[in-house]
């Protein structure tokens, strides 16, 4: 089951603790089925992986516990096809950005690891710069490996974080950037290609609202 997040929506429910938790993707696809009049069962979804809340995009979940396990073996074997738009700070070059991601890089926010040593997760990003503005450039973003805020903290890292980015900006800020306006983190994931768990074809799924993505980004970039 493919579906498409909106910015500002969480895909999976995991704050239950709470009295009133928030709607979730995963809920408003139930949701609908419901609407629809399909059966209960047919409305099970299983987690197969997850876009940050403030992003948009595409993301798939399983509709069984076989498919589940399928999809997700692909992810780790890398043979999910993920590609993201992004606007990040400043003049971004074209390339790889490569090292390993721990939950706590010192400061309370995730990171990466310090060169030479042999903890964390591997986190591999490709960049290729696709348009640039006066104090930004519009990315396409392919992600090799799928940890948790990857494109954000590689990219704030190189000195380049995200318009909108709300976390991994203090570096950028301690010296001496000035965040752009923005009403929203500017990550969207525009495709998504893998193989179906049942069928063994590939399939190919482009977001319907990359347009939308790309008319806010002009805005914002040449603003």
């Amino acid at each position: 089951m493919v579906a498409e997040k909106p910015p500002g929506m969480s895909s999976v429910p995991y704050e239950a603790y709470k009295k009133e938790r928030e709607a979730t993707l995963m809920d408003a696809v139930r949701n609908e089925w419901r609407r629809r009049g399909l059966p209960p069962a047919a409305r099970v979804l299983h987690v197969v992986h997850r876009l940050d809340k403030d992003s948009s995009g595409i993301l798939v979940y399983a509709r069984t516990r076989a498919s589940e396990r399928a999809l997700q073996m692909q992810f780790r074997k890398r043979q999910v096809s993920r590609v993201y738009l992004c606007l990040a700070h400043g003049r971004v070059e074209n390339g790889a950005i490569e090292g390993r991601l721990v939950r706590n890089r010192g400061d309370g926010l995730r990171g990466s690891a310090p060169r030479g040593r042999d903890e964390g997760k591997q986190a591999i990003t490709h960049v290729r710069v696709l348009k640039r503005f006066e104090r930004a450039s519009l990315c396409e973003v392919r992600l090799e490996t799928g940890r948790t805020h990857q494109i954000r903290i590689h990219l704030a890292e190189s000195g380049h974080p995200l318009v909108g980015e709300r976390v991994y900006i203090r570096d950028f800020q301690a010296k001496g950037g000035r965040p752009i306006p923005a009403p929203r983190l500017l990550l969207h994931a525009a495709s998504l290609a893998f193989d179906h768990p049942a069928e063994m074809r590939r399939v190919s799924i482009e977001s319907g609202r990359t347009a939308e993505f790309l008319a806010l980004v002009d805005v914002i970039g040449s603003g």
